[in-house]
């Protein structure tokens, strides 16, 4: 029992570092500049539509690019039994595009995973 009950503690923790990150609006504005000024629900409707113009847009090599990027940081977040904030999504994918030399609205050098405890 005692082990249950410190299982739920260590995955209401994890849920709650979870939350204040993805709720943080200055780390937000730190790797994803472009999102500034729009709520939770535009930031991620906003995420979602520049996520769908780089598949229809990009090459199957490319798209698996970023598919392997996005995965890594969420298997690395799990690892530490923690949720993947939503505008890390974007993140992802517009370093995937610098990388690839497209102009598109820049982002925080240093990586999503430097949040990681």
């Amino acid at each position: 029992m005692l082990t249950m009950w410190r299982e739920w503690r260590a995955k209401a923790a994890a849920n709650r570092l979870s939350m204040k990150i993805n709720d943080d609006v200055e780390l937000r504005a730190h790797y994803t500049p472009e999102l500034i000024g729009m709520t939770d629900v535009e930031g991620m409707a906003y995420t979602m539509e520049q996520a769908d113009f780089w598949k229809v847009g990009c090459s199957p090599h490319h798209l698996q690019e970023l598919r392997r990027f996005v995965g890594s940081i969420h298997d690395e977040w799990a690892a530490h039994s923690l949720t993947v904030p939503y505008w890390a999504t974007l993140w992802a994918l517009r370093t995937v595009q610098t990388r690839l030399g497209l102009n598109v609205p820049k982002v925080a050098e240093n990586s999503i995973n430097d949040l990681l405890p």
